[in-house]
């Protein structure tokens, strides 16, 4: 999720199997930030955790110097850094806008017959 571990940026994989009980793996580094846990419920570095099935762990992170917001927002490994904007205030004003004008045109239809 945008460090590195051991020198390494790309995925890491780990294949244990099912049943088998492993250590998490220490904390990755990420210039500017400091690691806070584990996703994939909340994982510590020397956590056990018990194999059931296809796991993925992927690192949070606290950029240092800026406090956390009040509901977290989470970085995948497609890093995404913004939440998506559900409405956009200019397409709200064309909505208010069109009708507007029709009104002042249709007005001025009728004051020229």
């Amino acid at each position: 999720n945008g460090g590195t571990i051991n020198g390494r940026k790309d995925k890491v994989t780990e294949e244990h199997f099912y049943g088998d009980e492993i250590t998490i793996i220490a904390a990755p580094t990420l210039l500017g930030s400091t690691f806070t846990y584990w996703k994939g419920s909340e994982y510590h570095p020397g956590d056990k955790y018990t194999v059931t099935e296809d796991h993925t762990f992927v690192a949070q992170w606290t950029r240092n110097g800026i406090p956390p917001a009040r509901s977290t927002t989470t970085t995948t490994v497609t890093r995404r850094t913004e939440i998506p904007r559900t409405a956009d205030p200019t397409v709200a004003s064309w909505a208010l806008l069109i009708p507007a004008m029709a009104c002042v045109v249709e007005g001025v239809r009728r004051r020229r017959r």
